[in-house]
């Protein structure tokens, strides 16, 4: 299933009509396709609920003419995702960074998602690379710098997993794809190499009670302001 996401001008946040269409072009041009099946409207935080809501009227005309069997909303404010597929005009969802062994504000959006038949996909569990590694690499979470609380918490997780010599980048990706409410876990690769990596850790089995106690450690605050 091959899915694009339509973006903003970054200069002006403009969501128009005529930037939409042109990001459309881009987007097919570089897949070199005619068309995908979902076409996501990525980031309405950048901009208002109405102009978002008329963004959506352009990419319905988009799946009118053919571009998309499916039209989604991509992003990651919670409140403002779960408005915006409560109108019913989206068919599709992806959240990231919210559903995840650090975050799971958007337990309740995927959930509510799900019961009405929409699409639903989860990005980011690795929380930009800080849980993919055994010892930690990092201090960015979400590429920012993270809270103190936030790297404690992290590596409470990784010894955790080393506990039950379980991969932390396994468990992650696991918590995300043991949620019935989720259709698709995204999961950005750069190399076969990880591509393959990924797919083992996929195929891996938590053991019993591991999941559970790495959520037990999810920080209270991960420093997203929403």
């Amino acid at each position: 299933m091959l899915q694009t996401k339509l973006d903003r001008d970054m200069a002006t946040d403009d969501f128009g009509p005529e930037r939409l269409w042109r990001s459309l072009e881009e987007s097919l041009g570089r897949l070199s396709v005619d068309a995908v099946s979902v076409l996501f409207l990525h980031d309405p935080e950048h901009t208002t609920y109405d102009t978002a809501m008329r963004a959506a009227e352009t990419l319905q005309e988009m799946r009118a003419q053919g571009y998309a069997s499916l039209i989604g909303i991509s992003g990651g404010p919670v409140p403002l995702l779960q408005r915006l597929i409560d109108t019913g005009a989206f068919e599709a969802l992806m959240t990231h960074n919210r559903y995840a062994l650090l975050d799971q504000r958007a337990t309740g959006l995927l959930h509510s998602a799900a019961e009405r038949r929409i699409a639903t996909y989860n990005a980011a569990v690795y929380g930009g690379g800080i849980l993919a590694t055994s010892p930690r690499t990092m201090t960015t979470y979400r590429y920012e710098p993270a809270a103190p609380w936030v790297l404690s918490a992290v590596d409470q997780m990784i010894a955790a997993c080393d506990r039950y010599e379980f991969p932390i980048a396994a468990a992650a990706l696991q918590f995300s794809l043991r949620n019935p409410d989720i259709d698709s876990t995204v999961v950005g690769v750069v190399s076969p190499q990880q591509l393959a990596d990924t797919l083992a850790l996929a195929e891996m089995t938590p053991p019993d009670g591991l999941l559970d106690e790495l959520v037990a450690l999810t920080p209270a605050d991960v420093g997203l302001p929403f």
